[in-house]
């Protein structure tokens, strides 16, 4: 398979798979992926280059994760509602572990890709400067409805 067609099927199918975190070390390392600097625009629709190159550069993201289980993942969001949701999602997973909002800053350099299905802004990074770690208490969970 071409470099370019594996990228492009990796951007397609980015979201129709849960927990690509757990594939980001042979993405970065052993993919095409590894070879291309700054946001992969095979890996994203026009539409989604067109939102990407439209951002500052620097901007800010957003995790929803737990503290020392997955608060080192790839996967952020441009929306602060998206990301707490994801918390809130997951809890039930990790009942023991204090769920938090992660805030960072990325440059654009450091990208593999925005992704914009199911809603969830995703940006896919190499690395973010995290600025803060907010605890979040269950009173500020949004229900899928409100986002």
């Amino acid at each position: 398979m071409k470099e370019d067609d594996w990228l492009v099927l990796l951007g397609e199918n980015w979201q129709a798979c849960d927990n690509n975190a757990f594939f980001i070390d042979f993405i970065l390392e052993k993919s095409p992926v590894r070879f291309r600097e700054g946001p992969i625009r095979e890996m994203m629709t026009e539409h989604e280059r067109k939102v990407l190159d439209d951002l500052p550069d620097p901007f800010h993201i957003f995790r929803g994760c737990f503290l020392g289980v997955n608060h080192d993942g790839c996967s952020y969001s441009l929306n602060r509602s998206v990301a707490k949701w994801f918390a809130s999602h997951l809890a039930k997973m990790h009942p023991t572990a204090p769920a938090i909002l992660r805030c960072g800053v990325v440059n654009k350099k450091d990208v593999i890709a925005y992704k914009d299905g199911r809603e969830e802004y995703e940006v896919i990074i190499r690395e973010c400067r995290i600025i803060e770690d907010i605890a979040l208490d269950e009173r500020e969970w949004p229900v899928l409805g409100d986002i």
